[in-house]
This record gives structure tokens, C-alpha cells and sequence, in this order.
């Protein structure tokens, strides 16, 4: 009775909220779980009561506990921002994953975004992209704008123009203001950027002494940093292959890590820079475990 007094086709207008909030609480009593969320809603807009937030958070806390999912985004909403109850990032997420778990495309998103920025948990740009693209398909705009960011950079998953592009169309569509000025803008032409790396010279069987590296500095061509670093990361098994030295020891230069990218050249043509080393210089260092060679690791044929 509640919910049509409310929301149903003939309800009068203005809505009697003191009569409808009535009836919500009698349903309440007798154990029905979406009639707290509905009391919570009237305590948060001041619907037939004056308004308070805090009254609000109570009621939606026992529909969440019941398992109503609206309710469940709802306490990790207030706790994210700290509307009736202290602000904790933390419980926040439990709630916003109990919410996304159920199906709430609000709760993927907003738990997304908790994931790419580590906010109440730890940070995993992976799974961040895993809930934004379950709420891009359920049609979420800021979903699928926060998805078109990370293909853009390569946040979390490939850099893929087109899937960027694909993403900011579908925001776009449902009125999203800053997709639809990204889509608007020219993209700029692809640039050259210098990828500095530090390369581990190791040999097979030594585990002491001192260990000669490089620091390597590449030439990859993209739209971003993000792009040129992924470019070096895949290019790097290729380039670490063993080789028998003199004393018939195998060797092999591994990539211990790309350190960094910068944009040397703009408007680039040349496809023959691509991968070319401009600068290296070969120091010295103490042999660390951590830097020997495993015994137990996969030697890729000679």
C-alpha cells in the first residue's frame, strides 16, 4: 500500500508522505525488507519527517543487513562521504562490494573507482577495470567514461584506441558532458618517447661477487608514456634470450625494470626508430640474491 501511495499511477499529488511513511512503517514491523529503505528515503529528502540524515543511515543500515541491495550502496555511500555516520573508506568498500556483488551498477562503478585509487583497499587498477566494464554493459556513463580512461592510458588493461573511442560513444550518448568534449578533440599525432630501463647481465651458476647492468634507454612510439612502457615490456622477452659466453657459461641480459618514459619527439615518422637503443652505459654493482639467476626458472632454448 505504501509503495503504490507513493509511486503507484494513481497516487494523489501532492503525496500525503505522513500517510505513506505510516503504512512503510507497518510493513517494517511485519518483517517486509525494502519498507526500511523506503523509511530510510523519507528521513534523507524530509518526507513526512523532518529531515536527517542520521535516521536516514539507521534505517538504511538494516535494510543493507537484510540484504537489500539499493540499501547496501546506499551505507557505503554515506560512509565514503561521511553523511550520518563518521566517514570510513574502508566499510565503505565492504558495503559497495556487497552492493556490486548483488548487481548495483552504481556500487560497480563506485567500487571501481575505489580499486583504481586504493581508497579503503588496496590498489589493483585490474580489477578496477573488471568492475568498471560490468557497469559500462549494465549502462552506466560514468562507467564507461572511467573505462575509456583506462584503455586510453593503459590503466588496468591494453591501451586500445578503439575500445576507448567504443567507450566514450556509449557515454556519450547518455549525455555525458566530458566524453562528448574528449570525443570532440583532435587526437594529437603519435610522438616518440625515450624509455629508460635497467638491464641485469647474468650468469648461469654465479651467485656472488659483483654484477655488471646497463641502464638502457629505448625509443618506442605512441600516444602516451603508459603506451611507449607497454611497448617496452612486451618487447623485453625478445631481447633477453641466453647466449653461451667464452667459458661456456650461459648468459643473458635481463630487463629488471623500465624505470621510465619521456616524450623526445613530436609528430614522429619514422618507423625505423622504433625499439632503436640511443644510449647506454654498462656499471657495476654487488650481487644481491635477488639478482642472481634462479636455478629453477625456465631457460627459453638457445
Amino acid at each position: 500500500m505504501g509503495y503504490r501511495l507513493a509511486f503507484g499511477k494513481k497516487s494523489p499529488k501532492p503525496r500525503k508522505w505522513e500517510e505513506v511513511l505510516s503504512w512503510w512503517q507497518k510493513a517494517a514491523s511485519q518483517g517486509v525488507r525494502r519498507a526500511n529503505f523506503y523509511i530510510g528515503t523519507c528521513y534523507e529528502h524530509g518526507r513526512g519527517v523532518p529531515k536527517s540524515i542520521e535516521k536516514a543511515f539507521d534505517y538504511y543500515l538494516e535494510a543493507a543487513q537484510d540484504g537489500h541491495v539499493e540499501a547496501q550502496y546506499n551505507v557505503g555511500f554515506c560512509y565514503r562521504e561521511g553523511q550520518g555516520v563518521p566517514q570510513d573508506y574502508q566499510r565503505a568498500t565492504e558495503w559497495l562490494a556487497k552492493a556490486a556483488r548483488n548487481g548495483d551498477e552504481q556500487a560497480q562503478r563506485d567500487l571501481g573507482y575505489s580499486l583504481f585509487y586504493g581508497q579503503g583497499i588496496p590498489l589493483d587498477k585490474t580489477r578496477a577495470v573488471y568492475w568498471y566494464r560490468k557497469a559500462a554493459r549494465a549502462g552506466d556513463s560514468k562507467a564507461q567514461y572511467n573505462l575509456a580512461l583506462c584503455y586510453a592510458d593503459g590503466e588496468g588493461v591494453a591501451q586500445s584506441h578503439k575500445w576507448e573511442k567504443y567507450w566514450l560513444q556509449r557515454a556519450a550518448s547518455k549525455g555525458h558532458i566530458q566524453a562528448k568534449k574528449r570525443l570532440s578533440t583532435p587526437r594529437r599525432r603519435p610522438s616518440f618517447f625515450c624509455v629508460k630501463m635497467t638491464v641485469a647481465i647474468q650468469i648461469e651458476g654465479r651467485k656472488k661477487g659483483m654484477q655488471r647492468y646497463e641502464e638502457r634507454y629505448v625509443l618506442y612510439k605512441g600516444y602516451s608514456e603508459a603506451e611507449a612502457i607497454q611497448k617496452a615490456e612486451l618487447a623485453a622477452p625478445a631481447h633477453q634470450k641466453p647466449y653461451l659466453n667464452s667459458d661456456g657459461l650461459l648468459v643473458r641480459w635481463k630487463v629488471e625494470s623500465i624505470d621510465s618514459a619521456y616524450e623526445v619527439v613530436t609528430e614522429a615518422n619514422a618507423k625505423d626508430f622504433e625499439g632503436a637503443e640511443v644510449f647506454s652505459v654498462l656499471k657495476t654493482r654487488k650481487l644481491t640474491p635477488d639478482r642472481v639467476w634462479p636455478e629453477n626458472e625456465k631457460i627459453d632454448e638457445v
